[in-house]
């Protein structure tokens, strides 16, 4: 069963969406995304943090209109988690949470610089 190729078709741990074009593609931009969310929480200067975070946060309240949506405010939640006391416990205690139920989220995301 840990014959490697039986693994080759394991990304990060994880089954991939699946053999087709499309599959591959939306692998790609997930791991594209993550990378991306990683680079920008590392930012040295702390006010381009925030002003993203904020911007993706007023963005997700105006999801109404087109282009904005409801998925940029769970973003910049994220990225302003660093910055707020408060989102910063309570994103650890979820990652806690989720590190517990599924094993996946514990590990190390692989080429995240």
């Amino acid at each position: 069963m840990s014959d490697s190729k039986n693994n080759a078709h394991l990304v990060w741990g994880r089954m991939p969406f699946g053999h087709s074009r499309m599959g591959r593609w939306l692998e790609q931009l997930t791991t594209r995304v993550v990378a991306l969310v990683y680079r920008l929480k590392r930012h040295r200067n702390p006010w381009v943090r925030r002003s993203l975070g904020i911007g993706l946060v007023i963005g997700g309240l105006l999801a109404f209109l087109p282009v904005l949506g409801i998925w940029m405010l769970p973003l910049g939640l994220i990225v302003l988690s660093d910055e707020v006391h408060l989102l910063r416990r309570q994103r650890r205690r979820f990652q806690v949470w989720a590190g517990n139920r599924w094993p996946i989220c514990r590990m190390p995301m692989p080429n995240a610089a």
